[in-house]
């Protein structure tokens, strides 16, 4: 679907994804106020479907190499979902003037609320506790002898 393009066209152009965009916002950084708009819940749906193991992503990988391709993967997927969003937005945009159409525009934002802003949510949790592990590991030297024995907690 939407996802592969999405995907496809960041393999091919390889953006850096490097944007402060990408940094965590104050309101954002201790994951409350994605945890009050369900993200936990979502991410519970998303473990019991197994939905990383479908895509074949690897399990939560404990080194610093894999906690900073872990930190990497949650830019890429965000912007992946951002990405998606425009073609979304645009087809409420044209329907919202046709009230005959209002059974479509539920569709649609029901599907990008589902499908993208709750994926661009859950990135957006992630992503400062992943850099707070990763700046641990450096104070610690952990990054240089690379210790599996780094305990990660799920959540």
């Amino acid at each position: 679907g939407i996802m592969a393009w999405a995907t496809l066209l960041f393999d091919i152009y390889k953006p850096s994804l490097s944007s402060r965009w990408f940094d965590s916002f104050e309101i954002e950084r201790e994951g409350r106020l994605y945890e009050r708009s369900g993200v936990l819940l979502f991410r519970s749906f998303l473990q019991r479907i197994q939905w990383n193991r479908m895509l074949g992503v690897p399990a939560v990988r404990k080194s610093y190499a894999g906690i900073t391709q872990m930190e990497s993967g949650t830019r890429l997927s965000e912007a992946s979902h951002w990405l998606c969003l425009v073609p979304i937005v645009i087809i409420v945009c044209f329907s919202i003037g046709s009230a005959s159409r209002w059974t479509a525009v539920g569709f649609w934002i029901a599907s990008a609320i589902d499908f993208h802003i709750y994926p661009i949510m859950l990135q957006r949790y992630h992503r400062p506790r992943y850099r707070r592990i990763q700046k641990h590991m450096e104070r610690t030297g952990a990054e240089k002898n690379d210790s599996p024995g780094l305990s990660i907690r799920a959540s």
